[in-house]
């Protein structure tokens, strides 16, 4: 069976200790804690920075690339229990193998970290294959070196949340409206509040080409000019990143109409990249995993997660 491939993300942002807000992440070495050479140090250096105790072999200093027009680097971690002496066994347990301690199933994932310069915030990209990541590692390992580098800062590396599923189910006035936004798009828990104002001018909207404005306010000059007057005022109840139930009360054309948004959340930390890398012999090439990992980030982008 074929291995699934995921792409996990991560915002990276630097905060000085004992002062609010963050700090820009790179200046071309001209801070002591400039992000990007600390970065690439750790990548670059990477089997020495694994834990002996893990009795895993990591290494990153044979691949690693700079793509300095998209203010980042790429390159491929080799991960797996190099060290570790196993018998290989076919399925009705016949040992037909012993590996000894040189050997091992080593797998390879991409990372992609992008630092750009005069922003407070960068990305990281962490390649999972099947069940099998790296992301508790390379967290460690960066903090612990971190801190080393530059005590007098604080590294924040939080995981972004994809909505993989966002369906609003609306009732007005006991009349439901079904909007749906598009899936796959980033955000977080913070974002429901600020967007119920969007969600009900959908609505409305919805509501408007369905005639079922009409309907409420016994009128046929509704138009979709009422959501210039759409003034919710917001209440959350329940409100965590799975479900989160919404009500506004709205005044459209001197009638006070309660809106009621149950919204459901389905999050993942992770984006199935199976079927969109380019394979060789069952294993990603480092091209397509790089021009998807750029892609990836324009999209981050462009949403405003970085």
């Amino acid at each position: 069976m074929a291995n699934s491939h995921f792409f996990n993300y991560y915002t990276i942002r630097v905060k000085e200790k004992r002062k609010e807000g963050n700090v820009i992440i790179r200046k071309f070495g001209d801070e002591e804690w400039d992000l990007f050479p600390i970065m690439q140090t750790y990548f670059g250096n990477m089997n020495e920075f694994a834990k002996d105790e893990l009795k895993k072999s990591m290494s990153g200093k044979d691949i690693m690339k700079e793509d300095q027009a998209n203010n980042l680097f790429y390159g491929i971690i080799q991960y797996g229990n190099y060290g570790m002496q196993q018998d290989i066994a076919h399925k009705d347990g016949e040992v037909t193998y012993n590996m000894s301690e040189n050997e091992g199933p080593i797998k390879k994932h991409f990372y992609l970290i992008f630092i750009p310069p005069n922003s407070t915030t960068g990305a990281m990209i962490l390649h999972s294959i099947g069940a099998d990541g790296i992301s508790s590692l390379v967290q460690d390992g960066i903090t612990t070196i971190f801190r080393e580098i530059a005590p007098k800062f604080i590294l924040e590396i939080e995981p972004v949340m994809f909505n993989l599923k966002a369906q609003d189910e609306v009732f007005l006035n006991s009349i439901t409206v079904n909007a749906f936004e598009r899936p796959s798009k980033v955000k977080t828990n913070k974002t429901i509040g600020s967007r119920a104002k969007k969600i009900a001018s959908i609505t409305m909207n919805t509501a408007t080409k369905q005639g079922i404005l009409s309907k409420i306010f016994k009128s046929e000059n509704v138009a979709e000019t009422v959501l210039d007057e759409i003034n919710p005022v917001i209440s959350l109840k329940n409100a965590d990143k799975y479900n989160t139930e919404v009500k506004l009360d709205i005044d459209i054309l001197g009638k006070n109409k309660t809106l009621k948004i149950n919204r459901e959340f389905k999050y993942s930390t992770s984006e199935d990249m199976t079927g969109r890398l380019e394979m060789v012999a069952g294993v990603p090439t480092l091209e397509s995993l790089h021009k998807e990992g750029v892609g990836s980030l324009k999209v981050l982008r462009r949403l405003g997660v970085i």
